[in-house]
């Protein structure tokens, strides 16, 4: 009898507490998987780049009845960035509104409205690859038949406007790389052209071109206007016969091959230079007159000038 009777309470304890044990643990399931939730997206937070905790936490709140609240904060920034991509008139507008979408996602990273709007703002902001990533996570939220059409769709508009731009940019290049081209051949043909003409710095006379230069004597080069014309640079004392007085340029002629100049120092004294470029365009040939007080005095010298690289 004290068997029995203690078998009916043991079945009556059972039949109240285990209930109550599953309905215990039923609870906890729910709030174990929103506590996992709050978690993840503080984790987000910490590192807004990981796209598949993102689609964790999209998946985890699609489990969880009721849904999650959106947070005040994330609604604040998604108005702010539909305010700003409705006003939108450039891809830099676009982008202020992609970083308000970006701050409501990390507030609440399983809003699925938020997801398709900024894949919408960073098409407009010509972010191609990360307008698909953002309405791919949107279609991860199962929005419905006709939304996920419409989304998909929107995926392949956004395919055909990166191929343009891809192929845009493209071309783009392709037509930098040939103007620098065009430019660098018009720099060696008008190069070739100053190394065939008397253009240049040119040394002054020594054994041979091949040898060490004595410093450069005189350049020639083109004007403001274009025109050529010769400066002295170092011709002070090798030039001079007298290097304490000072040498200036009096007269100068350059016409095709031929140049002519002359240079004086005090009020009687100058040297009159009659040079011609070599055929091979690396010389100046031809002689050095002395003259004084208007007269020729003296034989004539050779000399050659070398071309300066």
């Amino acid at each position: 009898m004290g068997m029995r009777r203690g078998q009916i309470l043991l079945f009556l304890f059972l039949s109240v507490v285990s209930p109550r044990s599953h309905l215990s643990r039923a609870q906890d399931q729910p709030n174990n998987a929103r506590q996992t939730l709050k978690q993840s997206v503080v984790d987000l937070q910490k590192n807004p780049d990981d796209q598949s905790l993102r689609e964790r936490i999209i998946k985890l709140a699609q489990e969880l009845k009721p849904a999650p609240a959106i947070p005040e904060e994330a609604r604040r920034h998604y108005v702010k960035g539909d305010a700003l991509i409705h006003d939108a008139k450039s891809p830099q507008e676009a982008g202020v509104a992609v970083e308000e979408y970006n701050k409501a996602l990390l507030e609440a990273p399983w809003w699925p409205e938020a997801y398709r709007d900024l894949g919408v703002a960073l098409e407009v902001a010509g972010r191609y690859d990360d307008a698909k990533k953002a309405l791919k996570l949107y279609l991860l939220s199962h929005p419905g038949e006709d939304d996920s059409r419409k989304a998909q769709d929107e995926i392949y508009r956004v395919e055909a406007k990166e191929e343009s731009a891809t192929r845009k940019q493209r071309e783009e290049e392709a037509a930098k790389a040939r103007d620098r081209d065009r430019q660098a051949e018009e720099h060696e043909r008008a190069e070739k052209a100053r190394r065939q003409s008397v253009e240049g710095k040119w040394a002054w006379p020594a054994p041979s071109c091949d040898t060490p230069r004595q410093p450069e004597s005189f350049e020639i080069f083109r004007d403001t206007s274009g025109r050529l014309v010769l400066a002295l640079r170092g011709m002070t004392r090798e030039m001079a016969l007298n290097p304490g007085l000072t040498l200036t340029l009096a007269q100068q002629y350059i016409e095709g091959r031929d140049v002519r100049f002359n240079t004086e120092w005090g009020a009687h004294a100058s040297l009159h230079y009659v040079v011609s470029l070599s055929a091979d365009s690396t010389k100046l040939t031809g002689r050095r007159e002395y003259w004084f007080d208007g007269r020729l005095t003296g034989i004539p010298q050779d000399l050659v000038f070398c071309r300066v690289p």
